[in-house]
Protein backbone atom coordinates (compact mmCIF):
# COMPACT_ATOMS: atom_id res chain seq x y z
CA UNK A 1 0.00 0.00 0.00
CA UNK A 2 1.85 3.57 -1.48
CA UNK A 3 -0.95 6.13 0.83
CA UNK A 4 -3.16 6.55 -2.02
CA UNK A 5 -6.85 6.73 -0.40
CA UNK A 6 -8.55 4.68 -2.98
CA UNK A 7 -6.61 1.66 -2.40
CA UNK A 8 -7.07 1.85 1.42
CA UNK A 9 -9.60 -0.32 1.86
CA UNK A 10 -8.89 -3.31 -0.45
CA UNK A 11 -5.26 -2.81 1.15
CA UNK A 12 -6.89 -3.37 4.98
CA UNK A 13 -9.22 -6.07 3.59
CA UNK A 14 -6.64 -8.26 2.32
CA UNK A 15 -4.74 -7.38 5.83
CA UNK A 16 -7.64 -8.43 7.70
CA UNK A 17 -8.08 -11.51 5.61
CA UNK A 18 -4.09 -12.86 6.10
CA UNK A 19 -4.39 -11.94 9.61
CA UNK A 20 -7.58 -13.86 10.43
CA UNK A 21 -6.03 -16.83 8.26
CA UNK A 22 -2.47 -16.70 9.62
CA UNK A 23 -2.43 -14.53 12.71
CA UNK A 24 -1.79 -17.29 14.81
CA UNK A 25 1.97 -17.94 12.85
CA UNK A 26 2.61 -14.43 14.47
CA UNK A 27 3.55 -14.22 18.79
CA UNK A 28 2.55 -10.54 19.07
CA UNK A 29 0.43 -7.92 18.04
CA UNK A 30 4.38 -5.73 17.33
CA UNK A 31 5.15 -8.99 14.70
CA UNK A 32 1.82 -8.41 12.58
CA UNK A 33 2.33 -4.52 12.72
CA UNK A 34 6.39 -5.71 10.68
CA UNK A 35 4.70 -8.04 8.39
CA UNK A 36 1.71 -5.62 7.26
CA UNK A 37 4.51 -2.56 7.45
CA UNK A 38 6.92 -4.62 5.10
CA UNK A 39 4.12 -4.26 2.45
CA UNK A 40 4.15 -0.08 2.55
CA UNK A 41 5.44 1.72 0.08
CA UNK A 42 5.19 5.48 -0.25
CA UNK A 43 3.67 7.74 1.52
CA UNK A 44 2.37 4.98 3.55
CA UNK A 45 6.23 4.16 4.55
CA UNK A 46 6.48 7.89 5.43
CA UNK A 47 3.91 8.00 7.84
CA UNK A 48 5.28 4.58 9.45
CA UNK A 49 8.97 6.15 9.82
CA UNK A 50 6.89 9.16 11.58
CA UNK A 51 5.79 6.97 14.33
CA UNK A 52 8.98 5.17 14.95
CA UNK A 53 10.02 8.38 15.09
CA UNK A 54 7.75 9.29 17.98
CA UNK A 55 7.90 5.37 19.55
CA UNK A 56 3.79 5.29 18.63
CA UNK A 57 2.12 2.67 21.01
CA UNK A 58 0.18 2.31 17.69
CA UNK A 59 3.30 0.47 16.50
CA UNK A 60 2.43 -2.46 19.36
CA UNK A 61 -1.20 -3.04 19.04
CA UNK A 62 -2.12 -4.69 15.32
CA UNK A 63 -6.15 -3.04 15.95
CA UNK A 64 -4.50 0.61 16.35
CA UNK A 65 -1.93 0.36 13.90
CA UNK A 66 -4.50 -0.66 11.21
CA UNK A 67 -6.89 2.35 12.44
CA UNK A 68 -3.80 4.94 12.22
CA UNK A 69 -3.62 3.96 8.90
CA UNK A 70 -7.18 4.38 8.11
CA UNK A 71 -7.52 7.56 9.77
CA UNK A 72 -4.25 8.68 7.88
CA UNK A 73 -5.49 7.54 4.51
CA UNK A 74 -8.93 7.75 3.91
CA UNK A 75 -10.60 9.68 1.49
CA UNK A 76 -12.09 12.54 3.13
CA UNK A 77 -14.12 13.63 -0.29
CA UNK A 78 -15.33 9.56 -0.91
CA UNK A 79 -18.41 10.45 0.45
CA UNK A 80 -19.05 13.12 -1.53
CA UNK A 81 -17.82 11.25 -4.49
CA UNK A 82 -20.33 8.56 -3.79
CA UNK A 83 -23.26 11.05 -4.03
CA UNK A 84 -21.81 12.55 -7.15
CA UNK A 85 -21.56 9.21 -8.64
CA UNK A 86 -25.29 8.42 -7.53
CA UNK A 87 -26.32 11.53 -9.02
CA UNK A 88 -25.02 11.18 -11.88
CA UNK A 89 -26.51 7.63 -12.77
CA UNK A 90 -29.93 8.81 -11.85
CA UNK A 91 -30.13 11.70 -14.32
CA UNK A 92 -31.75 10.54 -17.60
Amino acid sequence: FDGQPEKLAYFLTQVSNYLEKYGDRYPNDESKVNVISANLAGDAVERLVLLYDEAAPELHDVDAFMQELWNQFDDPAKARKADARIKQRKRP
